[in-house]
């Protein structure tokens, strides 16, 4: 066959085209690793491994790739594959530029470790177990921010065993403010979300959480104030509107973390709306007593319609019943405006009394 292509004109012997060849040609490995980078940019970590180790099934001494795949585990936190990966590296390359990125990687390992302690020993404080949060802020190093929290963690075992080593300043104010919005930044987080969101509840709720914790925090404590006062203001407008003992309360509350957090500006909207809440409360109060008034009344007249004093005596005992009724009315009138509403009832009650002991002289 291949003869009769030569005689007739086609390729030469040995060049013609092998009909048995693979359809598909593995890809570069420079084209995986500017793949796996990309991936890796992404976050889609998985398929940058797999792009990875497609490349070095190519070619296992390229050091580009071992520096990738160091990347990839430090990002996954499994740093122990990671320095594995850029021994691989180091190995295969004498290149300065290349070894001193290697040296960097290694780097980013042992703080993406400190990381990954400095976590832990948060998840030790915020389940109040401080000694155990020593113990693995022992093991990261000197920064400053670990620093601070040991500072912390030591604090809170102040006075006990274990709690006062030599080396360890107490934080101050600035300090324990940075540690406390590290420790509690879930709970910041999602309350801030919910106070933008006008979820003032869920707001409230968070941070309560993040006053659990540790009830130091003057961002927390500014915050709730914030969501408490507008969780009051919108509540008393709703229809039924907020019970005004819990308003009062929630106000008090409110005022209490304002002062805490310093926060100034907040105490005097807070204490103007307390004001028209404790007025409100005032005004019901009368409401209460003028109601239980009438209903004496009420009640005291059917019972004399039922059974009519038909005696001097009954006509005396009638108006001796009828009379701490007329004082409480006397003196609730002097303290209820006259033309509210609660002053026109009490106008209208001191009427019908007036009546009613007129028929029985």
């Amino acid at each position: 066959m291949r003869r009769e292509a030569h005689e007739l004109g086609g390729l030469p012997a040995g060049l013609e085209t092998d009909r048995t060849a693979p359809a598909s040609v593995p890809r570069p490995r420079g084209t995986l690793a500017s793949q796996a980078r990309q991936r890796i940019e992404q976050g889609d970590h998985p398929a940058a491994m797999a792009l990875l180790k497609q490349a070095l099934s190519i070619d296992r001494t390229d050091p580009e790739l071992h520096l990738l795949q160091a990347r990839c585990f430090r990002e996954l936190n499994r740093t122990d594959r990671a320095r594995a990966a850029l021994d691989r590296a180091w190995r295969h390359t004498d290149d300065p530029s290349v070894r001193t990125r290697i040296a960097q990687e290694r780097e980013a390992c042992a703080r993406a470790d400190v990381a990954t302690l400095v976590e832990t020993a948060r998840h030790h404080l915020r389940d109040g177990d401080a000694r155990a949060a020593v113990d693995v802020l022992r093991r990261c190093g000197d920064a400053e921010d670990v620093e601070a929290y040991r500072s912390y963690a030591h604090e809170l075992l102040r006075g006990r065993p274990y709690g006062e080593p030599d080396d360890v300043r107490w934080p101050d104010r600035a300090t324990l403010q940075r540690v406390l919005r590290w420790l509690t930044r879930e709970e910041l987080d999602a309350g801030s979300r919910a106070l933008d969101e006008r979820r003032y509840a869920a707001a409230i709720d968070a941070f309560r959480d993040a006053d659990r914790i540790d009830d130091r925090g003057t961002e927390s404590a500014r915050l709730h104030a914030t969501a408490l006062h507008e969780y009051v203001s919108s509540a008393l407008t709703r229809r039924p509107p907020l019970d005004l003992d819990r308003a009062r309360s929630h106000l008090t509350t409110a005022r209490r973390l304002a002062v805490r957090a310093a926060a100034t500006s907040l105490v005097e909207p807070i204490d103007r709306l307390l004001k028209t809440v404790e007025r409100q409360r005032a005004d019901r109060k009368v409401t209460v007593a003028v109601d239980r008034l009438i209903q004496q009344y009420n009640h005291l007249v059917r019972f004399y319609d039922r059974n009519p004093p038909r005696t001097a005596m009954e006509r005396g005992n009638f108006r001796s019943s009828l009379a701490p009724i007329s004082g409480q009315v006397i003196r609730l009138r002097r303290q209820v405006p006259a033309g509210s509403t609660d002053g026109l009832r009490l106008a209208e009650l001191a009427e019908e009394i007036a009546k009613k002991l007129a028929g029985f002289r």
